[in-house]
């Protein structure tokens, strides 16, 4: 192969490659300052580009480590979208049992404390509703699809669930469980 048709190849490749503004940065929506942001209401610290879940005696130890390190208030990209009533995820689970809806509302707040303890912007916004349907809000839109996943497992032969996703530019999901009514047989779910 000539170095004229090698270069035409690079050329071709370069081409193809995703522009960087498709890529997402997990920090969106902070400026890069130097130092330490803390949120006020989550007290989520920014450092290095993510959000992470720390105490205060992280933050201490860190100071300590990096003297003369500033730290910022700024409200982290999750407490904007509760305060902004918007959401990534929306969770709808029909047809609860009786017998099963408080075992379903302890591993919704369960699967969720765990899932913002792993990572500070994971975060449940709402539950509302009651009884037999219950519709839960989430900041990430794949959060609601493990959420959907995870009943679906817990409750093998009683539930279904379909997934829908929301078309370009947004980026929101919605899940739809279904339980079974009566004897136990599932009832065709369509999306």
């Amino acid at each position: 192969m000539s170095k004229r048709s090698h270069a035409g190849m690079n050329r071709f490749i370069r081409q193809i490659k995703q522009p960087s503004l498709m890529r997402v940065k997990q920090g969106d929506g902070v400026r890069a300052k130097k130092g330490l942001t803390i949120c006020p209401g989550c007290h989520s610290v920014y450092e290095r580009k993510s959000w992470k879940n720390w105490d205060m005696e992280m933050v201490i130890k860190y100071r300590k480590m990096h003297p003369g390190v500033k730290v910022h208030s700024e409200q982290c990209p999750a407490c904007k979208m509760v305060e902004a009533h918007q959401y990534g995820g929306k969770v709808l689970i029909e047809h609860i049992p009786r017998t099963y809806a408080g075992e379903v509302m302890r591993l919704i707040r369960s699967f969720l404390s765990r899932a913002m303890s792993r990572e500070s912007q994971h975060r449940l916004i709402a539950i509302q509703g009651t009884g037999s349907q219950v519709v839960v809000t989430t900041t990430e839109n794949q959060l609601a699809a493990r959420l959907g996943e995870k009943i679906r497992d817990t409750f093998k032969k009683r539930s279904a669930v379909v997934i829908s996703f929301s078309r370009e530019p947004y980026k929101s999901e919605f899940v739809r469980v279904i339980f079974a009514q009566g004897d136990g047989e599932l009832i065709p779910v369509v999306a």
